[in-house]
Order: C-alpha cells, then sequence, then structure tokens
C-alpha cells in the first residue's frame, strides 16, 4: 500500500543509498570483465550520487516542515502547537496560539 510511511521509508532509503560510494567500472574486452576504473596514480575511482541523495533528503525536509519558517508549515501552527492547543481545547485552557 502507498502511503506517507511508504514515501517517507522509500526516501530514507533512496538517500542512503545515494550516499553510498560505489566503484566507477568499465568492461576490459581483452579480459571479458568489469574492471575498476583507476586514477593515473592506480587508485579505484569512486562514485556517489549527491544530487539523487539531496533530493531525497529535500524532500525528507519539506515533509517535516524542517525550511520553514519558525518551522511553520504555511501559517499552520508547529507541531508542538498542535500537542498543546489540543490539549488546551480538553482542558478549557487559553490556547498558545489563538
Amino acid at each position: 500500500m502507498v502511503d506517507a510511511n511508504f514515501v517517507i521509508e522509500n526516501l530514507k532509503d533512496v538517500a542512503n543509498r545515494c550516499r553510498q560510494a560505489a566503484p566507477v567500472m568499465k568492461f576490459n574486452f581483452a579480459t571479458q570483465m568489469m574492471e575498476q576504473v583507476c586514477d593515473e596514480n592506480g587508485n579505484g575511482v569512486w562514485e556517489f550520487d549527491g544530487q539523487s541523495a539531496n533530493k531525497a533528503l529535500e524532500l525528507l525536509g519539506k515533509h517535516l516542515g524542517v525550511f520553514e519558517k519558525d518551522n511553520r508549515q504555511k501559517g499552520g501552527e508547529t507541531p508542538n502547537e498542535a500537542i498543546m492547543n489540543a490539549i488546551a481545547d480538553r482542558l478549557n485552557i487559553p490556547k498558545t496560539n489563538p
């Protein structure tokens, strides 16, 4: 079932996978095998997918509201305010943000 939790878990998986270094490989026609690309000093070349990792982290951050000013989603209340206001409603006391 595709729901918010499914999307969040998959974004976390994408971010983690994209941040892993992977060897750069090429096919060697002489040996008929895949081999790791080496630089001029003979060191193996590695890469990671920073752009995709950043996008997945950005989407997670947007979902959590970490980029909104004062952690507010488009003028709404913060999660802490929502909890405090729900408690205030139940106890008939003034809200933190009327």
